[in-house]
Protein backbone atom coordinates (compact mmCIF):
# COMPACT_ATOMS: atom_id res chain seq x y z
CA UNK A 1 0.00 0.00 0.00
CA UNK A 2 1.19 3.75 -0.44
CA UNK A 3 3.13 4.57 2.71
CA UNK A 4 0.88 7.53 4.55
CA UNK A 5 3.69 8.98 7.19
CA UNK A 6 3.13 11.69 9.71
CA UNK A 7 5.19 14.58 10.47
CA UNK A 8 8.19 12.64 11.99
CA UNK A 9 7.68 9.88 9.10
CA UNK A 10 7.30 7.36 11.39
CA UNK A 11 3.13 6.85 11.98
CA UNK A 12 2.40 5.22 8.68
CA UNK A 13 5.55 2.54 8.59
CA UNK A 14 3.77 1.39 12.33
CA UNK A 15 0.52 1.29 11.44
CA UNK A 16 1.35 -0.44 7.65
CA UNK A 17 2.96 -3.06 9.51
CA UNK A 18 0.28 -3.52 12.34
CA UNK A 19 -2.00 -3.86 8.82
CA UNK A 20 0.21 -6.94 7.45
CA UNK A 21 -0.45 -9.05 10.55
CA UNK A 22 -4.44 -8.35 9.52
CA UNK A 23 -5.79 -11.16 7.35
CA UNK A 24 -7.43 -9.72 4.06
CA UNK A 25 -6.72 -8.89 0.68
CA UNK A 26 -3.94 -6.63 0.50
CA UNK A 27 -2.00 -9.61 2.46
CA UNK A 28 -3.12 -12.30 0.22
CA UNK A 29 -0.53 -11.83 -2.19
CA UNK A 30 -2.52 -10.39 -4.55
CA UNK A 31 -0.87 -7.23 -5.83
CA UNK A 32 0.54 -8.92 -9.35
CA UNK A 33 -2.93 -9.98 -10.94
CA UNK A 34 -4.90 -8.16 -13.19
CA UNK A 35 -7.13 -5.58 -11.61
CA UNK A 36 -9.52 -5.56 -13.89
CA UNK A 37 -10.16 -9.80 -13.96
CA UNK A 38 -12.19 -8.33 -11.05
CA UNK A 39 -14.27 -5.54 -12.34
CA UNK A 40 -14.62 -7.04 -15.49
CA UNK A 41 -18.25 -6.98 -16.37
CA UNK A 42 -21.14 -9.73 -17.09
CA UNK A 43 -23.19 -11.89 -15.54
CA UNK A 44 -23.58 -11.32 -11.26
CA UNK A 45 -25.09 -14.34 -10.08
CA UNK A 46 -27.36 -12.77 -7.63
CA UNK A 47 -29.11 -16.03 -7.05
CA UNK A 48 -26.31 -17.47 -5.22
CA UNK A 49 -25.65 -13.95 -3.36
CA UNK A 50 -29.35 -13.92 -2.23
CA UNK A 51 -28.98 -16.89 -0.70
CA UNK A 52 -25.11 -16.89 0.57
CA UNK A 53 -24.27 -13.49 1.62
CA UNK A 54 -20.55 -14.58 2.64
CA UNK A 55 -20.42 -14.65 -1.85
CA UNK A 56 -21.76 -10.94 -2.10
CA UNK A 57 -19.51 -9.97 1.33
CA UNK A 58 -16.36 -10.88 -0.58
CA UNK A 59 -17.21 -10.02 -4.22
CA UNK A 60 -17.61 -6.21 -2.52
CA UNK A 61 -14.60 -6.59 -0.79
CA UNK A 62 -12.45 -7.57 -3.71
CA UNK A 63 -13.72 -4.75 -5.64
CA UNK A 64 -12.92 -2.22 -2.84
CA UNK A 65 -9.19 -3.74 -2.65
CA UNK A 66 -9.21 -2.87 -6.47
CA UNK A 67 -10.51 0.07 -6.12
CA UNK A 68 -8.44 0.91 -3.93
CA UNK A 69 -4.75 -0.43 -5.68
CA UNK A 70 -6.34 1.73 -8.56
CA UNK A 71 -6.34 4.75 -6.79
CA UNK A 72 -10.08 5.57 -8.05
CA UNK A 73 -12.95 7.87 -6.74
CA UNK A 74 -12.90 7.81 -3.14
CA UNK A 75 -16.97 8.43 -2.61
CA UNK A 76 -17.04 5.04 -4.41
CA UNK A 77 -14.56 3.33 -2.00
CA UNK A 78 -16.54 4.62 0.92
CA UNK A 79 -20.19 3.81 -1.18
CA UNK A 80 -19.39 -0.13 -2.34
CA UNK A 81 -17.66 -0.28 1.45
CA UNK A 82 -20.76 0.99 3.36
CA UNK A 83 -22.57 -1.57 1.01
CA UNK A 84 -20.73 -4.15 3.70
CA UNK A 85 -23.01 -3.28 6.18
CA UNK A 86 -26.47 -4.96 5.24
CA UNK A 87 -24.18 -7.92 4.27
CA UNK A 88 -23.00 -8.49 7.53
CA UNK A 89 -26.67 -8.00 8.93
CA UNK A 90 -27.22 -10.87 6.56
CA UNK A 91 -24.65 -13.28 7.72
CA UNK A 92 -25.28 -12.95 10.92
CA UNK A 93 -28.85 -13.74 10.85
CA UNK A 94 -27.98 -16.66 8.75
CA UNK A 95 -26.01 -17.83 11.49
CA UNK A 96 -24.26 -20.33 10.32
CA UNK A 97 -22.62 -22.95 12.97
CA UNK A 98 -19.99 -23.37 10.15
CA UNK A 99 -18.93 -19.77 9.62
CA UNK A 100 -17.01 -17.74 11.91
CA UNK A 101 -18.51 -14.15 12.53
CA UNK A 102 -15.61 -12.82 14.14
CA UNK A 103 -13.08 -13.98 11.16
CA UNK A 104 -15.49 -12.41 8.74
CA UNK A 105 -15.68 -9.15 10.40
CA UNK A 106 -11.85 -9.77 10.79
CA UNK A 107 -11.41 -9.72 6.97
CA UNK A 108 -13.80 -6.86 6.88
CA UNK A 109 -12.63 -4.44 9.04
CA UNK A 110 -8.97 -5.13 8.03
CA UNK A 111 -9.72 -3.85 4.79
CA UNK A 112 -12.13 -1.10 6.39
CA UNK A 113 -8.71 0.25 8.07
CA UNK A 114 -6.73 -0.18 5.19
CA UNK A 115 -9.25 2.12 3.25
CA UNK A 116 -9.93 4.83 6.15
CA UNK A 117 -5.52 4.58 6.28
CA UNK A 118 -5.19 5.25 2.60
CA UNK A 119 -7.84 7.91 2.55
CA UNK A 120 -5.95 9.58 5.43
CA UNK A 121 -8.72 9.01 8.11
CA UNK A 122 -6.60 8.22 10.55
CA UNK A 123 -8.84 8.33 13.26
CA UNK A 124 -10.94 6.22 11.89
CA UNK A 125 -8.86 3.39 11.01
CA UNK A 126 -7.00 3.65 14.30
CA UNK A 127 -10.65 2.92 16.15
CA UNK A 128 -11.55 0.44 13.59
CA UNK A 129 -7.92 -1.18 13.84
CA UNK A 130 -8.63 -1.62 18.10
CA UNK A 131 -11.73 -3.24 17.55
CA UNK A 132 -10.07 -6.47 15.11
CA UNK A 133 -10.42 -9.99 17.29
CA UNK A 134 -7.42 -12.47 15.77
CA UNK A 135 -8.11 -14.82 14.68
CA UNK A 136 -6.65 -18.13 16.58
CA UNK A 137 -4.56 -20.82 14.91
CA UNK A 138 -6.17 -23.03 17.30
CA UNK A 139 -9.80 -22.52 16.20
CA UNK A 140 -10.44 -24.42 13.33
CA UNK A 141 -13.99 -22.80 12.20
CA UNK A 142 -12.13 -19.27 11.89
CA UNK A 143 -9.14 -20.90 10.27
CA UNK A 144 -11.85 -22.86 7.97
CA UNK A 145 -13.88 -18.75 7.47
CA UNK A 146 -10.52 -17.60 6.12
CA UNK A 147 -9.80 -20.17 4.08
CA UNK A 148 -13.03 -19.33 2.70
CA UNK A 149 -12.89 -15.97 1.81
CA UNK A 150 -9.45 -16.62 0.87
CA UNK A 151 -11.14 -19.07 -1.79
CA UNK A 152 -13.88 -16.78 -2.90
CA UNK A 153 -11.21 -13.79 -3.31
CA UNK A 154 -9.24 -15.96 -5.66
CA UNK A 155 -12.53 -16.73 -7.33
CA UNK A 156 -13.20 -13.37 -8.54
CA UNK A 157 -10.13 -13.02 -10.63
CA UNK A 158 -11.81 -16.34 -12.73
CA UNK A 159 -9.48 -18.40 -14.68
CA UNK A 160 -6.67 -16.12 -13.14
CA UNK A 161 -7.47 -17.37 -9.84
CA UNK A 162 -9.18 -20.38 -9.91
CA UNK A 163 -5.79 -22.88 -8.77
CA UNK A 164 -5.32 -20.97 -5.56
CA UNK A 165 -9.25 -20.76 -4.87
CA UNK A 166 -9.27 -24.75 -5.53
CA UNK A 167 -6.72 -24.57 -2.89
CA UNK A 168 -7.94 -22.44 -0.52
CA UNK A 169 -11.05 -24.12 -0.64
CA UNK A 170 -9.45 -27.88 0.09
CA UNK A 171 -7.93 -26.35 3.25
CA UNK A 172 -10.94 -24.92 4.20
CA UNK A 173 -12.44 -28.30 4.52
CA UNK A 174 -10.21 -29.88 6.06
CA UNK A 175 -10.17 -27.65 8.80
CA UNK A 176 -13.82 -28.27 8.64
CA UNK A 177 -15.72 -31.39 6.68
CA UNK A 178 -19.29 -29.92 7.80
CA UNK A 179 -19.06 -26.76 5.88
CA UNK A 180 -21.30 -26.51 3.34
CA UNK A 181 -20.15 -23.57 1.69
CA UNK A 182 -16.42 -24.55 1.23
CA UNK A 183 -17.69 -27.56 -0.96
CA UNK A 184 -19.89 -25.79 -2.71
CA UNK A 185 -16.97 -23.31 -3.70
CA UNK A 186 -14.58 -26.08 -4.39
CA UNK A 187 -16.90 -27.23 -7.07
CA UNK A 188 -17.61 -24.34 -8.47
CA UNK A 189 -13.81 -23.62 -9.37
CA UNK A 190 -13.16 -26.88 -10.15
CA UNK A 191 -16.20 -26.55 -12.67
CA UNK A 192 -14.70 -23.33 -14.14
CA UNK A 193 -11.29 -25.23 -15.00
CA UNK A 194 -12.81 -28.06 -16.50
CA UNK A 195 -14.76 -26.15 -18.88
CA UNK A 196 -12.20 -24.03 -19.43
CA UNK A 197 -10.45 -26.64 -21.06
CA UNK A 198 -13.54 -28.62 -22.48
CA UNK A 199 -17.15 -27.14 -22.48
CA UNK A 200 -18.39 -30.50 -23.02
CA UNK A 201 -16.47 -32.36 -20.85
CA UNK A 202 -17.70 -34.53 -17.85
CA UNK A 203 -17.57 -33.62 -14.43
CA UNK A 204 -15.02 -35.54 -12.13
CA UNK A 205 -15.37 -37.48 -8.93
CA UNK A 206 -14.00 -34.72 -6.96
CA UNK A 207 -16.35 -31.92 -8.25
CA UNK A 208 -19.32 -34.21 -8.72
CA UNK A 209 -18.82 -35.32 -4.71
CA UNK A 210 -18.20 -31.30 -3.69
CA UNK A 211 -21.83 -30.40 -4.94
CA UNK A 212 -23.56 -33.46 -3.78
CA UNK A 213 -21.88 -32.92 -0.19
CA UNK A 214 -23.03 -29.31 -0.37
CA UNK A 215 -26.53 -29.92 -0.89
CA UNK A 216 -26.97 -32.83 1.40
CA UNK A 217 -25.57 -30.73 4.27
CA UNK A 218 -28.01 -27.79 3.88
CA UNK A 219 -30.67 -28.46 1.40
CA UNK A 220 -29.68 -25.16 0.24
CA UNK A 221 -31.72 -24.90 -3.59
CA UNK A 222 -28.87 -22.49 -5.26
CA UNK A 223 -26.39 -25.63 -4.71
CA UNK A 224 -29.39 -28.34 -5.97
CA UNK A 225 -29.23 -26.42 -9.18
CA UNK A 226 -25.61 -26.88 -9.39
CA UNK A 227 -25.99 -30.53 -8.59
CA UNK A 228 -28.61 -30.78 -11.42
CA UNK A 229 -26.51 -29.10 -13.84
CA UNK A 230 -23.69 -31.60 -12.91
CA UNK A 231 -25.52 -34.57 -13.53
CA UNK A 232 -26.78 -33.10 -17.30
CA UNK A 233 -22.91 -33.09 -17.73
CA UNK A 234 -22.45 -36.12 -16.60
CA UNK A 235 -25.08 -37.63 -19.34
CA UNK A 236 -26.92 -39.11 -16.14
CA UNK A 237 -30.79 -37.31 -17.53
CA UNK A 238 -32.64 -38.66 -15.47
CA UNK A 239 -31.15 -38.04 -12.19
CA UNK A 240 -30.85 -34.48 -13.46
CA UNK A 241 -34.52 -34.21 -13.87
CA UNK A 242 -35.06 -35.15 -10.71
CA UNK A 243 -32.94 -33.03 -8.75
CA UNK A 244 -34.34 -30.41 -11.53
CA UNK A 245 -38.19 -31.29 -10.49
CA UNK A 246 -36.85 -31.51 -6.45
CA UNK A 247 -35.92 -28.09 -6.03
CA UNK A 248 -39.19 -27.40 -8.53
CA UNK A 249 -41.47 -28.89 -5.74
CA UNK A 250 -39.76 -26.78 -2.86
CA UNK A 251 -41.52 -23.80 -4.55
CA UNK A 252 -38.09 -21.18 -4.50
CA UNK A 253 -39.58 -18.22 -3.29
CA UNK A 254 -36.40 -16.69 -5.96
CA UNK A 255 -37.06 -15.38 -9.00
CA UNK A 256 -33.91 -16.10 -9.63
CA UNK A 257 -33.46 -19.86 -9.00
CA UNK A 258 -36.69 -19.74 -11.16
CA UNK A 259 -34.68 -18.70 -14.35
CA UNK A 260 -31.85 -21.60 -13.82
CA UNK A 261 -34.53 -23.88 -13.29
CA UNK A 262 -36.20 -22.53 -16.82
CA UNK A 263 -32.88 -23.04 -18.39
CA UNK A 264 -32.01 -26.71 -16.83
CA UNK A 265 -35.88 -27.48 -17.94
CA UNK A 266 -35.24 -26.25 -21.29
CA UNK A 267 -31.74 -27.91 -22.24
CA UNK A 268 -33.79 -31.28 -21.36
CA UNK A 269 -36.42 -30.11 -23.51
CA UNK A 270 -39.14 -30.62 -20.40
CA UNK A 271 -40.68 -27.55 -21.67
CA UNK A 272 -44.19 -27.58 -19.58
CA UNK A 273 -42.11 -27.04 -16.58
CA UNK A 274 -39.76 -24.45 -18.21
CA UNK A 275 -42.76 -22.37 -18.98
CA UNK A 276 -44.30 -22.97 -15.56
CA UNK A 277 -40.84 -21.23 -14.07
CA UNK A 278 -40.80 -18.43 -16.79
CA UNK A 279 -44.17 -18.12 -15.44
CA UNK A 280 -43.47 -17.80 -12.14
CA UNK A 281 -40.53 -14.58 -13.46
CA UNK A 282 -42.66 -13.11 -15.54
CA UNK A 283 -44.84 -12.29 -12.21
CA UNK A 284 -41.90 -11.05 -10.31
CA UNK A 285 -39.62 -9.72 -12.44
CA UNK A 286 -40.39 -9.46 -16.38
CA UNK A 287 -38.04 -7.17 -17.41
CA UNK A 288 -35.01 -8.94 -16.19
CA UNK A 289 -32.79 -9.57 -19.23
CA UNK A 290 -31.87 -13.42 -18.57
CA UNK A 291 -35.75 -13.70 -18.19
CA UNK A 292 -35.99 -12.16 -21.84
CA UNK A 293 -34.01 -14.32 -22.99
CA UNK A 294 -34.73 -17.91 -21.48
CA UNK A 295 -38.55 -16.75 -22.79
CA UNK A 296 -37.11 -16.35 -26.04
CA UNK A 297 -35.16 -19.95 -26.24
CA UNK A 298 -38.79 -21.15 -24.81
CA UNK A 299 -40.56 -20.24 -27.65
CA UNK A 300 -37.15 -21.16 -30.21
CA UNK A 301 -37.76 -24.65 -28.70
CA UNK A 302 -41.58 -25.29 -29.51
CA UNK A 303 -40.91 -23.29 -32.97
CA UNK A 304 -42.80 -20.21 -32.52
CA UNK A 305 -39.71 -18.23 -34.06
CA UNK A 306 -41.81 -14.99 -34.32
CA UNK A 307 -43.15 -14.77 -30.71
CA UNK A 308 -39.08 -16.05 -29.85
CA UNK A 309 -37.75 -13.04 -32.46
CA UNK A 310 -39.67 -10.31 -30.12
CA UNK A 311 -37.94 -11.34 -26.56
CA UNK A 312 -35.08 -12.37 -27.94
CA UNK A 313 -34.12 -9.18 -29.75
CA UNK A 314 -34.95 -6.98 -26.10
CA UNK A 315 -32.78 -9.15 -24.61
CA UNK A 316 -29.85 -8.50 -27.38
CA UNK A 317 -30.67 -4.47 -27.46
CA UNK A 318 -29.69 -4.83 -23.63
CA UNK A 319 -26.22 -6.24 -24.26
CA UNK A 320 -26.73 -9.71 -23.79
CA UNK A 321 -24.58 -11.95 -26.64
CA UNK A 322 -26.22 -15.01 -26.14
CA UNK A 323 -29.40 -13.57 -26.81
CA UNK A 324 -27.99 -11.60 -30.15
CA UNK A 325 -26.64 -14.76 -31.72
CA UNK A 326 -30.12 -16.88 -30.89
CA UNK A 327 -32.05 -13.77 -32.20
CA UNK A 328 -29.94 -14.03 -35.55
CA UNK A 329 -30.52 -17.90 -35.74
CA UNK A 330 -34.09 -16.68 -35.74
CA UNK A 331 -34.59 -14.34 -38.07
CA UNK A 332 -32.55 -16.54 -40.91
CA UNK A 333 -35.67 -19.09 -39.62
CA UNK A 334 -37.76 -17.07 -40.70
CA UNK A 335 -36.40 -14.74 -43.83
CA UNK A 336 -33.51 -16.21 -45.27
CA UNK A 337 -32.76 -13.57 -47.09
CA UNK A 338 -31.87 -11.40 -43.86
CA UNK A 339 -28.75 -9.71 -43.77
CA UNK A 340 -26.87 -11.67 -41.22
CA UNK A 341 -23.70 -9.84 -41.86
CA UNK A 342 -24.72 -6.52 -41.20
CA UNK A 343 -26.29 -7.59 -38.24
CA UNK A 344 -23.22 -8.82 -36.85
CA UNK A 345 -21.37 -6.01 -37.75
CA UNK A 346 -24.05 -3.89 -36.15
CA UNK A 347 -23.90 -5.81 -32.56
CA UNK A 348 -19.77 -5.49 -32.75
CA UNK A 349 -20.37 -1.98 -32.57
CA UNK A 350 -22.76 -2.06 -30.29
CA UNK A 351 -20.98 -4.17 -27.91
CA UNK A 352 -17.65 -2.63 -28.24
CA UNK A 353 -16.98 -1.08 -24.66
CA UNK A 354 -17.83 -4.86 -23.49
CA UNK A 355 -14.69 -6.75 -22.57
CA UNK A 356 -13.76 -8.18 -25.84
CA UNK A 357 -13.39 -11.11 -24.96
CA UNK A 358 -17.32 -11.28 -24.83
CA UNK A 359 -17.40 -10.40 -28.34
CA UNK A 360 -15.26 -12.84 -29.63
CA UNK A 361 -17.47 -14.88 -30.50
CA UNK A 362 -19.73 -12.09 -32.63
CA UNK A 363 -16.95 -10.91 -34.63
CA UNK A 364 -16.02 -14.35 -35.50
CA UNK A 365 -19.57 -15.32 -36.38
CA UNK A 366 -18.66 -12.32 -38.77
CA UNK A 367 -15.72 -13.71 -40.31
CA UNK A 368 -18.03 -17.21 -40.96
CA UNK A 369 -20.50 -14.63 -42.74
CA UNK A 370 -18.23 -13.09 -44.48
CA UNK A 371 -16.44 -16.66 -45.89
CA UNK A 372 -19.87 -17.95 -46.46
CA UNK A 373 -20.50 -14.72 -49.13
CA UNK A 374 -17.18 -15.50 -50.60
CA UNK A 375 -15.58 -12.65 -49.50
CA UNK A 376 -12.29 -13.42 -48.06
CA UNK A 377 -10.27 -10.38 -47.46
CA UNK A 378 -12.93 -9.11 -44.81
CA UNK A 379 -13.42 -13.05 -43.47
CA UNK A 380 -9.70 -12.67 -43.03
CA UNK A 381 -9.68 -9.60 -41.45
CA UNK A 382 -12.57 -11.02 -38.84
CA UNK A 383 -10.71 -14.12 -38.06
CA UNK A 384 -7.60 -12.24 -37.45
CA UNK A 385 -9.22 -10.06 -35.16
CA UNK A 386 -11.23 -12.79 -33.17
CA UNK A 387 -8.22 -14.31 -32.49
CA UNK A 388 -6.24 -11.34 -31.69
CA UNK A 389 -8.81 -11.12 -28.85
CA UNK A 390 -7.80 -14.30 -27.31
CA UNK A 391 -5.51 -16.67 -29.23
CA UNK A 392 -6.02 -19.74 -26.30
CA UNK A 393 -9.48 -19.04 -26.05
CA UNK A 394 -11.42 -22.37 -25.86
CA UNK A 395 -14.36 -20.30 -28.24
CA UNK A 396 -11.61 -20.78 -31.34
CA UNK A 397 -11.44 -24.42 -30.70
CA UNK A 398 -14.88 -25.27 -29.92
CA UNK A 399 -17.30 -22.84 -31.95
CA UNK A 400 -20.53 -23.24 -33.15
CA UNK A 401 -21.17 -21.29 -36.04
CA UNK A 402 -24.44 -20.45 -37.59
CA UNK A 403 -23.24 -20.92 -40.98
CA UNK A 404 -21.90 -24.30 -39.84
CA UNK A 405 -24.95 -26.26 -38.27
CA UNK A 406 -23.84 -29.19 -36.72
CA UNK A 407 -20.94 -29.96 -34.39
CA UNK A 408 -18.53 -27.84 -33.25
CA UNK A 409 -15.36 -26.23 -35.06
CA UNK A 410 -11.86 -25.84 -34.06
CA UNK A 411 -11.29 -22.49 -35.96
CA UNK A 412 -7.11 -23.25 -36.38
CA UNK A 413 -7.91 -26.45 -38.31
CA UNK A 414 -10.49 -24.88 -40.39
CA UNK A 415 -8.34 -22.28 -41.26
CA UNK A 416 -5.86 -24.89 -41.90
CA UNK A 417 -7.84 -27.08 -44.24
CA UNK A 418 -10.20 -24.92 -45.73
CA UNK A 419 -9.12 -21.05 -45.80
CA UNK A 420 -5.58 -21.34 -46.18
CA UNK A 421 -5.24 -23.07 -49.16
CA UNK A 422 -8.37 -21.19 -51.11
CA UNK A 423 -5.95 -18.11 -50.15
CA UNK A 424 -2.58 -19.94 -51.79
CA UNK A 425 -4.75 -20.56 -54.73
CA UNK A 426 -6.09 -16.74 -55.55
CA UNK A 427 -3.50 -15.23 -54.21
CA UNK A 428 -3.16 -13.12 -57.44
CA UNK A 429 -6.62 -12.02 -56.78
CA UNK A 430 -5.86 -10.69 -53.00
CA UNK A 431 -4.62 -7.20 -51.90
CA UNK A 432 -1.35 -7.07 -49.94
CA UNK A 433 -3.08 -6.15 -46.76
CA UNK A 434 -5.12 -9.27 -47.18
CA UNK A 435 -1.99 -11.21 -47.76
CA UNK A 436 -0.35 -9.81 -44.45
CA UNK A 437 -3.29 -10.46 -42.50
CA UNK A 438 -2.93 -14.46 -43.97
CA UNK A 439 0.87 -14.61 -42.99
CA UNK A 440 -0.80 -13.25 -39.69
CA UNK A 441 -3.01 -15.72 -39.16
CA UNK A 442 -0.50 -18.52 -40.38
CA UNK A 443 2.00 -16.93 -37.68
CA UNK A 444 -0.95 -17.85 -35.15
CA UNK A 445 -1.92 -21.24 -36.47
CA UNK A 446 1.85 -22.43 -35.85
CA UNK A 447 1.74 -20.92 -32.42
CA UNK A 448 -1.18 -22.96 -31.49
CA UNK A 449 -0.03 -26.28 -33.41
CA UNK A 450 3.37 -25.77 -31.27
CA UNK A 451 1.30 -25.01 -27.94
CA UNK A 452 -0.78 -28.72 -28.94
CA UNK A 453 2.54 -30.09 -29.18
CA UNK A 454 4.40 -28.56 -26.11
CA UNK A 455 1.04 -30.27 -24.39
CA UNK A 456 1.25 -33.48 -25.80
CA UNK A 457 4.84 -33.61 -24.58
CA UNK A 458 3.70 -32.67 -20.99
CA UNK A 459 0.84 -35.51 -20.86
CA UNK A 460 3.16 -37.97 -22.03
CA UNK A 461 5.69 -37.12 -19.56
CA UNK A 462 3.57 -37.27 -16.70
CA UNK A 463 2.06 -41.06 -17.70
CA UNK A 464 5.91 -42.19 -18.32
CA UNK A 465 6.70 -41.05 -14.74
Amino acid sequence: MDRVENEDGTEGAEFENKLQTLEYPFTWDMDDIDNDAVLATGYKPHDEEEFIPLLKLMRIVMLVFVQTKKNEDPDSILENLEKCDDVVVAIKEQADPNISIEAVMHVLQAMQCHVFWTLNRRNRAKVIFEEIKSVSATDKIARSTINACRSIGWSKYHLLGTEEAVDFSRKAIADNPECDLCYFILGKNLRRIRRDMSVGSIPNKEEADAFIEAYEKSKNVVYGIFVAQMYREQRSIMKAIKMYEEIYRSKPKSYAVYLRLALGFLQLMKLPLAKMCLDEVAVQCPDDVMYLHYRGKYHMKTKKFREAIYYLKKAADRNNCPAAKDYLRCMLKVNPLFNATEYLLTLVERYKDLPEKQIQGLVLETAYSYLTKGQMEKSLKHFLHSIEIDPKSQTLTEFYSLFRPGQSQNVYKMLAQEVFPRVRQSRELLDESALETYEDLKNYYDEYLESQLQATQTAFSKVRT
